[in-house]
């Protein structure tokens, strides 16, 4: 006879009430099978003859029977494989007989090794899809065991992933415990109110001598209560005196000195500015300006010119 297939393992899946499993594969000796179990938590068990199995239809051609000394329980794997020892047993004497089943059985053997050595590459082993790859197919199946990464290309363990994951995040909370700190510091520093938005303060030059208040909303520098009228005069006399004194929401600095431009429409600028030689009647941006009381108008230097009551004022 010849070892006609080349299946050397069979896998079952377990119904919590088989005991007998075949195996399609010729076998020299009850030994010579790995029978191995793997539960629902993927434990692999390693099943012994005598104990926990038996073994029927040794040297048939089509195989036999794996008979558990209890059933599989439902869900559970089993795997019967042919497990041939490395050996040659074949004695083959001067002027002895030389019988061909001896023959037949050694190389029996030798093709049975063959295809357990090819199982093991083909079924086991971590392989390149084709010489032409470049690389490995674990074909969806986890790899344990591995050891953690040292070079920048080496594979990541799970292990060593989280532990970078919990040494950035411990370190990102170390920073912004820092952070913290750093903010209630300058909390402690700061002015703060329950609105939403406070105007900036004025100047340092403003403020100089003077203490904080508020006015509609806005910071301002006064002076103390011990100082005089002469005290405020003087403050209203200086450069920046008529920064202190509001019409509405504008300082009068503001209102007493002005330009044209301000009052002007946004189509009149555009002419001026960019247009050579254009002229523009300004007369409703003169009132305008009057009538907020500016007392001091400039006109900035533009390539067109300003019309005002029939007289050109370039």
């Amino acid at each position: 006879m010849t070892v006609s297939t080349q299946v050397s393992r069979n896998e079952y899946t377990g119904n919590g009430a088989t005991t007998q499993y075949d195996f399609t594969f010729r076998i020299l000796d009850k030994s010579h099978l790995l029978v191995q179990t793997l539960d629902t938590s993927e434990n692999i068990v390693t099943l012994t003859l005598g104990t926990d199995y038996t073994v029927t239809g040794v040297n048939r051609y089509n195989g036999g029977k794996v008979v558990l000394t209890s059933a599989l329980p439902a869900g559970y794997k089993i795997s019967i494989e042919r497990s041939t020892p490395v050996t040659q047993e074949a004695s083959i004497r001067n002027q002895g007989g030389f019988f061909p089943e001896i023959h037949e059985d050694a190389f029996d053997k030798l093709t049975m090794l063959v295809q357990q050595a090819y199982g093991w590459w083909s079924g086991l082993s971590l392989r390149k899809p084709s010489w032409l790859a470049n690389y490995y197919d674990a074909l969806n199946n986890r790899i344990r065991n591995l050891r953690d990464p040292s070079q920048a290309q080496d594979a990541a363990t799970k292990n060593y992933v989280d532990g970078q994951i919990v040494d950035n995040t411990n370190a990102w909370k170390a920073g912004d415990a820092i952070l913290d700190q750093k903010i209630d510091s300058n909390f402690r520093r700061s002015l703060r109110v329950p609105d939403s938005y406070v105007e900036e303060l004025p100047q340092l030059s403003m403020l100089e001598g003077k203490i904080l208040a508020f006015s509609g909303g806005r910071p301002v520098g006064v002076l103390p209560e011990s100082g005089s009228a002469a005290d405020v005069l003087i403050e209203l006399a200086k450069p920046t005196g008529a920064d202190l004194v509001y019409c509405g929401n504008s300082p009068v600095s503001l209102i007493i000195r002005g330009s044209i431009f301000k009052y002007l429409n946004e189509l009149d600028r555009s002419t001026l500015l960019n247009v050579v030689g254009a002229e523009v009647i300004v007369d409703y941006a003169l009132q305008h300006a009057i009538n907020d009381g500016v007392t001091i108008l400039e006109w900035p230097a533009v390539p067109g010119v300003y019309v005002l009551g029939k007289k050109f004022i370039i």
